[in-house]
C-alpha cells in the first residue's frame, strides 16, 4: 500500500557575540558539508570603537594651549546566524551613546 508522509525541516540560529571569538570560515555544524559562520560573525564585525579627539589651539597668545580630551565609546553587537545557511539575519547592537559634554578653557 503507498503510503504519503509529510516532513516539515526549520532552519535552526546560533547568536554570537564579539565574545565567542568565532573565526571567519568555521564549520558551524560538525561533520563534512557544513555551512560555516561568515565575515559578520567575527569579532572584529560585532564590535566597533568611535574615539574623539579635541585639540587646542591658542593663537597669538603666550599661554600654552590646554591639553588634548580623548574620548572613546565601544559598541558591541549580536549576530543570530543562520545554522544551515550560514547567513546572518539580524545583527543588534548595543545602546546608544553620547560623548560627555566638555568645558573648553
Amino acid at each position: 500500500v503507498d503510503q504519503s508522509y509529510t516532513v516539515t525541516l526549520e532552519h535552526t540560529f546560533v547568536t554570537v557575540t564579539p565574545k565567542d571569538n568565532i573565526p571567519e570560515g568555521k564549520q558551524i555544524n560538525p561533520g563534512k558539508g557544513s555551512a560555516v559562520y561568515p565575515k559578520g560573525a567575527t569579532p572584529e564585525a560585532l564590535q566597533h570603537d568611535v574615539k574623539r579627539t579635541i585639540n587646542y589651539v591658542v593663537v597669538g597668545g603666550k599661554d600654552p594651549a590646554p591639553a588634548s580630551v580623548h574620548d572613546k565609546l565601544n559598541f558591541e553587537a549580536s549576530a543570530l546566524i543562520d545554522k544551515v545557511t550560514g547567513e546572518v539575519r539580524s545583527t543588534k547592537w548595543s545602546k546608544n551613546q553620547d560623548f560627555k559634554d566638555v568645558e573648553s578653557p
